[in-house]
């Protein structure tokens, strides 16, 4: 098993997008859950990638805070992604 260094963290919070970054207590939990609880390097850059997609779409959709973000919002953003892939 395979442990991060200090050093890995603070790289894979580099990536964080805004959508992330604007609270504080928000940047804390999305670093956590990447440096804590994804072990496989594969699976966290999957995620990684991800989150950066779901960001994206947020901001071509004017939602730039976390609290604005409704189940409607991530159907919608995953309904996106299934006919881009078809």
């Amino acid at each position: 098993m395979s442990t991060l260094s200090a050093a890995s963290v603070v790289v894979a919070s580099a990536f964080l997008p805004s959508l992330f970054t604007a609270r504080p207590d928000a940047r804390t939990r999305l670093r956590d859950f990447f440096s804590a609880h994804i072990r496989n390097p594969n699976t966290r850059r999957a995620y990684r990638e991800a989150v950066k997609q779901f960001s994206a779409f947020c901001a071509e959709n004017g939602i730039m805070d976390l609290a604005q973000i409704q189940p409607i919002h991530v159907a919608a953003f995953v309904e996106t992604g299934t006919r881009a892939r078809n």
